[in-house]
């Protein structure tokens, strides 16, 4: 019976993914009227919820192509270490992986923290909120 906990740990994680998601489509539903009712009554300020707003937010997001270029932008380095080993395992040049090295030491030294960058990048592709208790 030990293997009904982790199969019901994970059934509970996808649950909660899915009524996390009904609950941000919601309240992005419940802002647009609000925004929609304010206007049609001619009024300048609306008051939104957090949750509203971080729901109007999101959707707004949706469509933007700037954490995809942040992403590429910040794992970059390692990318490039990657092709740098590859291109001296089969090529014997080691001039790629020297470049990629010397940069990745270039960003350090200017006090770039580098692997924070990489992390914060990781966990907010997969929708992490890592700046919310900071």
């Amino acid at each position: 019976m030990n293997w009904l906990k982790p199969l019901s740990s994970a059934i509970d994680g996808v649950v909660g993914i899915f009524k996390s998601k009904q609950e941000q489509k919601a309240n992005a539903e419940q802002a647009k009227a609000k925004l929609k009712q304010t206007k049609l009554q001619g009024e300048h300020e609306v008051t939104l919820t957090d949750a509203e707003g971080e729901a109007l937010l999101a959707q707004g997001l949706e469509s933007s192509w700037k954490d995809e270029y942040v992403t590429v932008l910040v794992t970059s380095p390692y990318a490039l270490l990657v092709l740098g080993a590859l291109s001296l395992a089969v090529f014997n040049d080691s001039r790629m992986l020297d470049a990629a090295v010397l940069a990745i030491s270039n960003l350090e030294s200017a006090g770039v923290d580098i692997d924070f960058l990489f992390k914060a990048v990781v966990l907010s592709a997969i929708g992490l909120k890592v700046w919310r208790g900071k």
